[in-house]
């Protein structure tokens, strides 16, 4: 149950994401409709699942009531912001979660704990290194991040 949860933590990621930009664009009325369809979702899935599968089907069924979360969620925010290309807002994250799930898989026999650590540092690195934010997004992000203050002071020890 535990590993299929984990498995859907990116969705879930992904979701309170796009949650938090639903609620700066002050749209949380209108996301709330897409709760009933979530709750909806799962409970359906559970009664019809739980019965046959036992705690193995309610990890599935969260995950699937995630999904049916976000695609309601996706709609709202395309609606406000406009058409968004979730094929290459996504391909970088997924590749680098790809990679992660092979070290931590590759790795669980031998460690849990150095298996997860090393997941992360890869997912980290082949993240970085396929650059998912590009410069304009880098730039537009810059005043929330924690280290712009190191990244100004640079600038100013350059400049000077």
């Amino acid at each position: 149950g535990t590993t299929v949860m984990w498995r859907g933590f990116p969705i879930v990621c992904i979701i309170i994401l796009t949650q938090c930009l639903l609620l700066a664009l002050y749209l949380q009325r209108r996301s709330a409709r897409a709760f009933v369809i979530e709750v909806s979702v799962s409970i359906i899935i559970n009664l019809i699942f739980i019965p046959l599968y036992s705690y193995r089907a309610a990890a599935v069924t969260t995950i699937l009531s995630e999904l049916a979360l976000l695609i309601p969620f996706a709609f709202l925010l395309q609606g406000a912001v406009g058409r968004i290309e979730w094929v290459r807002l996504l391909w970088k994250p997924v590749v680098a979660t790809g990679a992660m799930v092979a070290v931590v898989l590759l790795m669980a026999g031998l460690s849990q704990i150095l298996a997860v650590i090393a997941g992360s540092v890869v997912y980290l690195v082949v993240l970085l290194v396929l650059k998912p934010l590009d410069a304009e997004e880098l730039e537009r992000l810059a005043p929330i991040l924690p280290f712009q203050k190191l990244t100004q002071r640079r600038k100013v020890e350059n400049a000077g």
